[in-house]
């Protein structure tokens, strides 16, 4: 998982040697969001004031996982732990989140 935190694009397809493609990866990193666990299903909002108007962009997941990065600075200390979570939808396509941009 370290591989998709790494990349700066916000989506990147990988195709698979017949050139179909298998993943789409979209990092949503910058903005904030909201996760309702009872029904598998992510928000991406400015607010909470989007999800109730229905505003929001929603995409339902299968799967949840959480990573920690470890940002370094020149001498090679560790400065700052990062915590992000890694959606795979159903169709396979993955979303990563800050863990600071979730909406409580």
């Amino acid at each position: 998982m370290a591989g998709f935190m790494k990349r700066n694009s916000n989506s990147v397809e990988e195709a698979d040697s017949s050139g179909t493609v298998q993943t789409t990866f979209i990092d949503r990193t910058a903005e904030s969001w909201y996760c309702k666990s009872d029904s598998k299903k992510i928000l991406f909002c400015s607010s909470i004031d989007d999800i109730i108007s229905g505003k929001a962009e929603s995409f339902d997941f299968i799967r949840r996982e959480a990573a920690i990065r470890k940002e370094k600075n020149a001498k090679g200390d560790v400065v700052e732990y990062k915590k992000y979570i890694l959606f795979t939808l159903a169709n396979n396509d993955k979303i990563i989140v800050r863990v600071r941009g979730e909406l409580k």
